[in-house]
Order: C-alpha cells, then sequence, then structure tokens
C-alpha cells in the first residue's frame, strides 16, 4: 500500500484574528513554516490508528479505529487527528489500519495556526 505525504503552511493573523468569530474580516498570511503529515496504510485484522506527532507529545499513541469512530468528544492531543478520522470513516469508511506521522517546522506554542493546518 501507499503512503500519502502532505504539507500545509502556516498561517499568520496580522489584524482581526477574533472578528472573524463575529462574521467580521481578517488578514491572514501564509509564512514559510509548515506542518507535514504522512500516513502509511497497514494491514491488519482490527483497524487501528498509531499516532506519531512528537511535537506535540504524542509517541507511537495507538488505539482500535472503533473507538475513535464510537467517540462523541474528542479531548487531548490526539483531538484533532481523531476527529478527522472519524468524519472522514462516515464518508469513506477505512478498512485498514493508518500509521500517522506529523512534523512542523514551527513550535506549537507560537500560535501559527498549526490546528487549521492539522
Amino acid at each position: 500500500m501507499r503512503s500519502v505525504h502532505v504539507s500545509s503552511p502556516a498561517k499568520l493573523f496580522l489584524l482581526g484574528e477574533h472578528a472573524v468569530v463575529y462574521d467580521g474580516r481578517a488578514i491572514v498570511t501564509a509564512v514559510d513554516a509548515r506542518l507535514h503529515v504522512t500516513i502509511q496504510p497497514e494491514e491488519s485484522a482490527l483497524p487501528a490508528i498509531t499516532i506519531d506527532a512528537p511535537d506535540i507529545g504524542l509517541e507511537n499513541w495507538h488505539t482500535p479505529l472503533s473507538e475513535i469512530i464510537a467517540k462523541t468528544r474528542f479531548e487531548g492531543e490526539s483531538r484533532f487527528i481523531e476527529g478527522c478520522l472519524a468524519t472522514f470513516h462516515q464518508h469513506y469508511p477505512l478498512q485498514h489500519s493508518l500509521h500517522i506521522t506529523t512534523r512542523s517546522t514551527f513550535d506549537k506554542t507560537l500560535g501559527l495556526g498549526s490546528s487549521s493546518a492539522t
């Protein structure tokens, strides 16, 4: 099976960061920093998800896919990835295990839109 690698630029609000919450306008720019994600499908009798995302403190995090899709609320450092997988699975049921690796070229504490990139 083939792996997929994607990357997305971080963003920086120049002004209006909180205005968008109230349907206002903002000026945003992409910056020369990226979030990289690699997804490797793996054969498995019981589909599971493994996440290696050392930038956010997840290393060899592992859980059955059935537990993720049964959740109604996602918490913790894996919440963005779990939420995306659950939504994806509703439309395109996953048949295989996935090994997801993320890394970024910027620190998560800088506020450069890393959650949006994810």
